[in-house]
């Protein structure tokens, strides 16, 4: 019986181990490395801070940033206070991403960023109370958006 409860617990401890880890692989994949990076070069170049969701926080329903198997799939950023304009032009290009959502003016010259179309998986792209002015006649034809 005694051998039958340790070999429980050893189980149970390396699950929990398991489960442990792959949330911090997720929060520490290459993908939030590389958003985690694009918004904190921005805070360095402005000199405060953004209140950016925590990576592959899949327990929010607005202003999150979700992940599946340690990829970014959505990303909802909601700054409708925000009194700074991003340049995107460097956004990651996050191989799959699905959606991208972004309400407040955060838009640098109030043109929809290019970059945003690059993006080899965005089906669902959603702009709310933004600055957008004008949207460029140059954007990638290829872009499987089916939503804008």
């Amino acid at each position: 019986m005694k051998s039958f409860a340790l070999l429980f617990f050893i189980y149970v401890q390396i699950r929990i181990i398991s489960i442990f880890c792959k949330i911090v692989e997720n929060s520490e994949s290459e993908d939030c490395k590389n958003v985690m990076n694009f918004f904190n070069k921005y805070e360095q170049q402005v000199g405060h801070k953004l209140k950016i969701p925590n990576c592959c926080d899949n327990s929010r329903h607005t202003h999150y940033i979700n992940c599946e198997n340690g990829y970014i799939t959505v990303i909802d950023i909601r700054m409708s206070n925000f009194n700074e304009q991003i340049d995107f032009s460097e956004f990651p290009l996050l191989p799959n991403l699905r959606k991208l959502v972004f309400e407040g003016p955060l838009f640098k010259d109030g043109i929809l960023p290019t970059r945003f179309f690059d993006i080899p998986k965005l089906e669902d792209l959603e702009i709310m109370s933004s600055n957008i002015r004008s949207i460029p006649n140059n954007i990638n034809k290829k872009c499987p958006l089916k939503e804008l």
